[in-house]
C-alpha cells in the first residue's frame, strides 16, 4: 500500500513539474516575441486532469484531492532546488512565526532536497558538534516521528518551541543507523576564531554574521607575516552582506553581482583599499554554502587565493516569498549571486587543489578528511610537498 501511494504521489509531482517548466517555457518565448507552440501548456493540464480523474475513479481507496494537489505543489518547489517551498494555506501563519532559530540555534543547517532532510552543516562548538551530528547526516526521526513529510522551516518551529529540553534524533551516516540526543540549547560561537601552523597564520570564519567582518578586520590589524589560511569549511547561511564586506578586506574593486533572469540587478564594489597583499589560499568543501560561497569566489578571482579542499555545495541566491491566489506562500529562489567575472553561483565551485580520503600518503594514513585539507593549504603556502619534507 505505501508503495502504491509513493507511486501515485511521484506521478503527480512529475505532472505539476512538467506544468511549471512548460509555463516556463512559454513566458520564456513570449518574453523573446517569438509565437509559442500552439497548445502546448493546454496539452500538461489535458493529461494532468485526466490522470487525476482516473486516480479518483480507480485507486483503492478514496482520495483527497486537496492532498493530492497540495504535494503535487510541493513537488514542484522541490524540483526546483532545495531552498524553494511551497507553503499551504493553513500552515501561512505558522510559517510566518517562525523566528528562524529553531535549528541554527543547536548548530545544525538543515537542507530538504528531494524528500530527504540531512545535515548541510554543524557549527563549530554547538551543542549539534558535541552530541557527535556530522555534515551529511541523514535526520530520519526527531522523537520517532519520520521527517519525510517535513520541511526545514517545519523542524525549526518544533525546535523551537522545544527549546531547553531535548530531542532523540535518529540519523543515517554511510548506512548506519545511530541514535543521538540533542539538547536544544543555544551556545554562542565565536565569528572568528585564529591560530598558527607551522609559521602560517590559520583564520576560521565560522559564520557571517553582524559581527564577521569587523573581527576579519581586528584580526588582519594585528598579523604578523605574509602567509594567510583562511577557512570556511562546513559554514552555511548568513548574510551575503557580510561576505562581500570581509572580501573587500581582500580585494578591491568588482567584487560581485545580484543576478536575477540574466539582468543586474545590483553591483557590490569595494569602497577601501585591502588591509591584506600577502600569499592567501582558502579552504571549503560540500558544506560551504550561500554567502561563504561568495567570499571563496571573490577570494579567488579578486585577490588571487588558492582553493583547497573539497567542491562547494554550489546556491548563493536570493529566496523571495510569493503570496498565492490560494492564501499559500512561495517561496523561491528569485536571484543568485555572481562574482567579479559575472558568473552566477548555481552551482559547486571547484577547488584548485581538490582533497579527498584517497589522496593520503602512507604519513597520512591516520588523518582525517578535515585534517588532510588542512594540512594540504598549509603546504601549498609553504610552496612545498609532504615528499619533500619527508626527503629532508
Amino acid at each position: 500500500m505505501p508503495l502504491i501511494k509513493n507511486r501515485v504521489r511521484f506521478l503527480f509531482l512529475s505532472l505539476a513539474v512538467g506544468v511549471v517548466l512548460a509555463g516556463s517555457s512559454l513566458v520564456a518565448i513570449a518574453d523573446r516575441q517569438e509565437e509559442p507552440e500552439p497548445d502546448s501548456l493546454y496539452k500538461y493540464l489535458s493529461v494532468f486532469t485526466e490522470v487525476l480523474g482516473l486516480v479518483r475513479q480507480t485507486y483503492v481507496e478514496e482520495t483527497d484531492v486537496e492532498k493530492l494537489m497540495a504535494g503535487a505543489f510541493e513537488g514542484t518547489a522541490d524540483a526546483l532546488d532545495a531552498f524553494s517551498v511551497y507553503v499551504p494555506p493553513e500552515e501561512v501563519e505558522r510559517f510566518q512565526g517562525v523566528a528562524g532559530t529553531g535549528s541554527s540555534d543547536t548548530g545544525l543547517f538543515l537542507v530538504r532536497d528531494r524528500g530527504w532532510v540531512y545535515v548541510g552543516a554543524v557549527a563549530d562548538g554547538s551543542t549539534a558538534e558535541i552530541a557527535g551530528i556530522e555534515a551529511a547526516d541523514l535526520l530520519s526521526r526527531i522523537d520517532g516521528e519520520s521527517t519525510r513529510d517535513l520541511d526545514v522551516w517545519e523542524i525549526d518551529d518544533q525546535f523551537e518551541k522545544l527549546e531547553g529540553s531535548k530531542v532523540e534524533l535518529e540519523i543515517i551516516r554511510q548506512g548506519e543507523t545511530i541514535d543521538v540526543t540533542l539538547p536544544l540549547e543555544p551556545m554562542a560561537t565565536a565569528a572568528v576564531t585564529e591560530q598558527e601552523v607551522d609559521g602560517v597564520h590559520v583564520l576560521r570564519i565560522a559564520r557571517m554574521a553582524s559581527d564577521t567582518e569587523a573581527a576579519v578586520r581586528t584580526a588582519l590589524t594585528s598579523l604578523h607575516g605574509d602567509r594567510l589560511l583562511i577557512d570556511v569549511r562546513g559554514v552555511s547561511g548568513g548574510d551575503p552582506a557580510v561576505a562581500f564586506a570581509v572580501a573587500q578586506l581582500f580585494a578591491d574593486g568588482k567584487l560581485g553581482t545580484l543576478m536575477s533572469q540574466g539582468k543586474v540587478e545590483h553591483e557590490f564594489a569595494a569602497t577601501t583599499a585591502p588591509l591584506w597583499h600577502g600569499s592567501l589560499a582558502v579552504l571549503a568543501d560540500r558544506g560551504t554554502l550561500g554567502p561563504a560561497e561568495i567570499l571563496v569566489n571573490i577570494l579567488r578571482q579578486g585577490a588571487g587565493a588558492q582553493f583547497v579542499g573539497e567542491p562547494t555545495y554550489g546556491w548563493a541566491g536570493r529566496s523571495d516569498e510569493v503570496p498565492l491566489s490560494s492564501g499559500g506562500l512561495l517561496v523561491i529562489t528569485s536571484a543568485f549571486y555572481a562574482g567579479p567575472d559575472g558568473e552566477v553561483l548555481d552551482s559547486s565551485l571547484d577547488p584548485d587543489v581538490r582533497v579527498t580520503g584517497r589522496d593520503r600518503t602512507l604519513s597520512e594514513k591516520d588523518l582525517t578528511l578535515d585534517e588532510l585539507i588542512l594540512r594540504r593549504g598549509i603546504q601549498l603556502l609553504l610552496e612545498t610537498t609532504i615528499e619533500e619534507k619527508v626527503a629532508a
